[in-house]
C-alpha cells in the first residue's frame, strides 16, 4: 500500500512541476507581449555578490530610455555598452518619479526573441535543466513505485500459517 501512495505522490509531482513552470513561463511571455523594446545602457557595476542559492547577483547603474535605473541581474554586463531590453513604460515612469531601489520591470532581450529564450535567460538555464531532471525523476519513480505496487499485489501474502 505504501508503494501505491508513493506512486500517487510521484505522479502528482510529475504533473505539478510542468504546471508551475508553465505559470512562470506565461508570466514572462505576457510581460514581453505587453512590454516595449528599448536599450539598456550600463554605466557601472555597483555591487557583485553571491546569493544563497549560489547564483551571482550583480547590481548595475544603468539607463533605459534616458531614465537612470539600478538593476540586479545574474548576467555579466559590460559598462559603456548597450543591451536590448523589454521593459514596462508605466513602471519606468513610476520608478523615475520615486527614484530609488532596484528597477525590476525589465527583461534582457527583445520582443523578436523567443519567449522561451527570454524565460531561460531570466530564470537561468540551470533552473530549466533542474526542472527537466526533476520531471524525469518524478515520472521514473512513479513508474517504479507503481510497478512495485502491482508486483506486490500479485504475490500471495505471507500469513502466520504459511510462514511455518
Amino acid at each position: 500500500m505504501k508503494n501505491l501512495l508513493l506512486a500517487i505522490v510521484m505522479a502528482a509531482l510529475a504533473l505539478a512541476t510542468p504546471w508551475l513552470a508553465w505559470r512562470e513561463y506565461t508570466e514572462i511571455a505576457q510581460f514581453v507581449d505587453r512590454g516595449t523594446d528599448g536599450q539598456l545602457s550600463v554605466s557601472a557595476e555597483s555591487e557583485d555578490k553571491l546569493s544563497r542559492g549560489g547564483r551571482r547577483k550583480r547590481t548595475y547603474d544603468a539607463a533605459i530610455e534616458s531614465t537612470r535605473v539600478q538593476i540586479v541581474t545574474s548576467e555579466y554586463l559590460t559598462p559603456d555598452q548597450q543591451y536590448p531590453v523589454v521593459f514596462s513604460p508605466d513602471a519606468l515612469r513610476e520608478y523615475s518619479a520615486q527614484a530609488g531601489g532596484n528597477f525590476t520591470a525589465y527583461k534582457l532581450g527583445s520582443k523578436s526573441d523567443s519567449r522561451f529564450g527570454i524565460f531561460a535567460r531570466d530564470y537561468g538555464w540551470t533552473y530549466v535543466f533542474e526542472l527537466v531532471g526533476l520531471e524525469i525523476l518524478w515520472i521514473v519513480m512513479a513508474f517504479v513505485f507503481w510497478r512495485s505496487f502491482k508486483t506486490q499485489a500479485r504475490r500471495p501474502q505471507r500469513t502466520a500459517r504459511t510462514a511455518r
